[in-house]
């Protein structure tokens, strides 16, 4: 039996390494590039001929596209792209077809696993009701910032 078009798709992962802009050599950002943003534009590319029409492609970027610190400068660099290229792809896709990106501040469950203050994240779950918030809605080509409004 044949796979069938899905309704949607939600890509999350990815690799990157962290450190200071001047520590990191050209493997650390190809590696990033490659893997993160490469990885998110090809699902795109080839999820388009996969998805129904009128389907939709959700990505996820994060706060550091917005809020760049000094650690994770490939990071910040990417999620930045990552969103630019979502905008570009949304207005060549056909068949009605959808691409956004969910932006979530840094997950509350890693900071807790990196031994950080938790209380300025946001819960993967909460990150997770805004990919379904974009996979049902109307945008495409958008950027939904997803904070701790607590």
């Amino acid at each position: 039996m044949a796979a069938k078009p899905g309704d949607a798709v939600v890509w999350a992962a990815g690799v990157s390494d962290f450190g200071a802009f001047k520590e990191l050599c050209h493997d650390d950002f190809d590696r990033a590039l490659s893997n993160r943003l490469k990885g998110q534009v090809n699902l795109v590319r080839v999820g388009q001929n996969h998805i129904r029409d009128g389907g939709s492609i959700t990505l996820v970027s994060g706060i550091l596209s917005q809020k760049p610190s000094p650690g994770p400068t490939i990071l910040s660099t990417v999620k930045g792209d990552l969103e630019s290229s979502a905008k570009a792809a949304a207005l060549k896709l056909e068949r009605g077809m959808r691409v956004n990106v969910v932006s979530p501040e840094f997950f509350k469950e890693t900071m807790e696993m990196m031994g950080i203050d938790s209380a300025a994240g946001v819960t993967a779950a909460d990150t997770a009701k805004a990919d379904e918030a974009e996979v049902g809605g109307q945008n495409t080509g958008a950027t939904l910032a997803v904070r701790d409004d607590a």
